[in-house]
């Protein structure tokens, strides 16, 4: 299954920062890390490519929208796991569900 999450990201810095792959991870209930899919950030490049992060430049204080892809089983609950880049030790969780939990 993929979990595809749509987000927008501000750069609250001053200067630009570049997003990476790396900076993104689904966990799920037991501590499974799970990292962006290589095959679905392909694909999606055809469909989306303004809007696949990959190695994106984030001006400072302009909303930009990204997709972020990864393959996960089949579970409800994931949480995604942010961290704050290059030289910083800043994390955060934000907790993901289905669209169809909200119904």
């Amino acid at each position: 299954m993929y979990l595809i999450v749509y987000m927008t990201v501000t750069n609250m810095t001053k200067e630009n920062r570049t997003l990476s792959s790396s900076m993104f991870n689904v966990v799920d209930k037991d501590e499974v890390v799970f990292e962006t899919s290589d095959d679905a950030l392909n694909a999606l490049v055809l469909e989306e490519p303004d809007k696949v992060f990959l190695f994106k430049d984030i001006p400072p204080r302009i909303p930009k929208p990204i997709i972020i892809p990864f393959e996960v089983p089949s579970k409800t609950i994931y949480g995604l796991k942010l961290s704050g880049g290059y030289g910083t030790n800043q994390t955060g969780y934000i907790v993901l569900m289905r669209d169809n939990e909200y119904k």
